[in-house]
């Protein structure tokens, strides 16, 4: 019919609130179903009721090491202020080494860390660090 069920129900609270006719289940607390606690199922049961308990495996979690031969972090890294670098080209920096900060007077920005360890390479709208022996993240 090309309705929609946003403005037919627009509509009837319009026409409700034009009869002077006002929502009962506002002001009441709602509780739990009094056997709610009868319901319940174990995750086990309800798995193989829908069928998925051939996918209920344990999965080993293996954060494999990445190596890397340099990183270029934007300074600009949101609608904020694009932070300003404390560093400059041949500064040795570590990993976690403050390299950008907040502007003065800005209301939103982001100070930017070294995500390697090495040297700076480049610094303008991105400072780049190259790492000394192939750091890894």
């Amino acid at each position: 019919m090309g309705l929609s069920p946003r403005r037919v129900n627009a509509e009837f609270k319009r026409q409700l609130a034009k009869a002077g006719v006002k929502n009962p289940h506002q002001a009441k607390p709602q509780a739990p179903h009094a056997s709610r606690e009868f319901r319940r199922i174990p995750a086990k049961r309800l798995l193989a009721r829908l069928g998925l308990e051939r996918y209920e495996a344990k999965a080993p979690l293996t954060l494999p090491a990445i190596t890397v031969q340099n990183v270029t972090l934007p300074l600009a890294q949101h609608i904020g202020a694009p932070a300003r670098p404390i560093v400059g080209v041949g500064k040795s920096v570590k990993r976690g080494d403050l390299i950008a900060v907040i502007p003065e007077g800005a209301a939103v920005g982001a100070n930017l860390h070294a995500s390697i360890s090495g040297r700076v390479t480049a610094v303008d709208s991105c400072v780049t660090i190259e790492a000394v022996q192939g750091d890894k993240i």
